[in-house]
């Protein structure tokens, strides 16, 4: 595959470092990050599958993305490594479009056939999730969970927006804090990846879980796998750096918040509840590459 990897790529961010004009110390550190990510790749390519290997170049590509992005907008590396220990990766690439954002600086680093297949595959699942039941002021799947997966900074971007929401909240009792009365997650544009990507092949399916009880029947919820899953990347640059996962149940942290906790508060417990959770109390569903999404004619 026609791409800068191993030492070219390093000698990308070795020259970016150099005219960066950041402090000697953020020079250091910053190379050493880069380092560490370096022999990621290599020891964990070590016996590993081609699939495997291929998923790893993209994650590692996206992780020096991160580094290249950060020394380009002059961030300290301090300031950088809490970023990354808070899983704000949304916060390192100035966008909540996260995988949006790495693939298209993947593509003008690939040859042109490549970036036009892949681009075709993206198409294809697009054209694909048209058919999609999921929509506007459809609010079951916002009810029907125990647990949801997100960052520290997750959080904190979606209790601002609900702070700043005129909407009030959901009456259901087990309806995200998020969900708003009227169907609507009254912080869409800054919702978490596990929300972004979770979809359903029935709504009516969707319907009876909500009746029937908490995950009760997940074989319609399909979850869109990706080599720039967001979730999986958060967890690898903050292990890069030296902190732990940076996860919490999303629903327990914003309920705390909800009933007048302190964020640091709300988050300790959302990470206790992230850390103690039982996950086949919860059906995850089926995992999926976009382009195997199979859906009927007419899904309902």
């Amino acid at each position: 595959m026609n791409i800068k990897r191993g030492t070219d790529a390093s000698r990308d961010l070795d020259t970016a470092l150099t005219e960066s004009g950041l402090q000697n110390a953020d020079v250091k550190l910053y190379g050493a990050l880069a380092s560490k990510i370096n022999r990621v790749e290599v020891t964990s390519s070590i016996g590993a599958d081609p699939a495997r290997i291929f998923t790893l170049s993209l994650q590692v590509f996206a992780l020096r993305l991160f580094l290249k992005i950060a020394v380009k907008n002059k961030m300290p590396y301090g300031t950088f490594r809490r970023y990354a220990a808070r899983g704000d990766i949304a916060g390192i690439l100035g966008t909540s479009e996260i995988e949006s954002a790495i693939s298209e600086h993947y593509f003008s680093n690939v040859s042109v056939e490549i970036a036009d297949q892949m681009r075709a595959q993206r198409d294809q699942r697009d054209e694909s999730l048209e058919r999609v039941p999921c929509g506007d002021g459809c609010w079951f799947c916002c009810a029907t969970h125990r647990m949801i997966d997100a960052t520290p900074a997750d959080a904190e971007r979606i209790w601002e927006a609900m702070l700043a929401s005129n909407v009030p909240g959901h009456k259901h009792p087990n309806a995200c804090p998020a969900l708003g009365i009227d169907g609507r997650c009254r912080a869409y544009s800054v919702r978490p990846h596990t929300c972004r990507q979770r979809l359903s092949t029935s709504k009516e399916a969707c319907r009876a879980d909500l009746e029937q009880g908490i995950g009760s029947s997940e074989e319609h919820v399909i979850h869109l796998g990706s080599p720039f899953d967001a979730n999986q990347l958060a967890a690898l640059l903050a292990v890069c750096v030296g902190a732990k996962e940076p996860f919490v149940n999303l629903l327990t942290t914003l309920r705390s918040l909800r009933s007048g906790a302190s964020m640091s508060d709300a988050i300790s417990k959302g990470r206790r509840s992230f850390k103690h959770f039982d996950p086949s109390s919860q059906p995850k569903g089926r995992i999926v590459q976009p382009v195997d999404l199979k859906l009927p004619d007419s899904a309902g």
